[in-house]
């Protein structure tokens, strides 16, 4: 998890230049006042997926405790768990954010549905 975070942490600043065509540090943006904000807008961990951004200078924190999925596809059944799934979003520029999904433990299992087989 931590090698992850740490893979992750440096595509941050590539993600900064790949939203604007120049530098951040260039773009004066300064944090919107309180009395601007938009309302909250949630993507819930693995729910949903907002159209609307962050407001700039602001960041926001959501987590699911616990989710459980099945789904099945050619024949195999895969059950997955997710443990306290964390999404961080940042409001970069009034029309950007950098939106990092953290799940704190996983767990998936396969099974074939013909022989009940589930591989190691």
């Amino acid at each position: 998890m931590l090698a992850f975070a740490m893979k992750t942490a440096r595509l941050i600043p590539l993600a900064l230049l790949l939203v604007s065509g120049r530098s951040l540090a260039e773009v004066p943006m300064p944090p919107v006042p309180d009395d601007l904000l938009r309302d909250l807008d949630t993507d819930r961990p693995d729910k949903t997926n907002s159209p609307h951004t962050v407001d700039v200078g602001h960041f926001q924190i959501e987590t699911g405790l616990v989710a459980f999925t099945r789904n099945t596809d050619f024949g195999v059944r895969t059950e997955t768990w997710t443990w306290v799934d964390t999404d961080f979003r940042i409001g970069l520029i009034d029309w950007a954010e950098l939106q990092l999904e953290i799940p704190f433990y996983q767990s998936s299992r396969d099974t074939d549905r013909a022989s009940h087989e589930t591989p190691q």
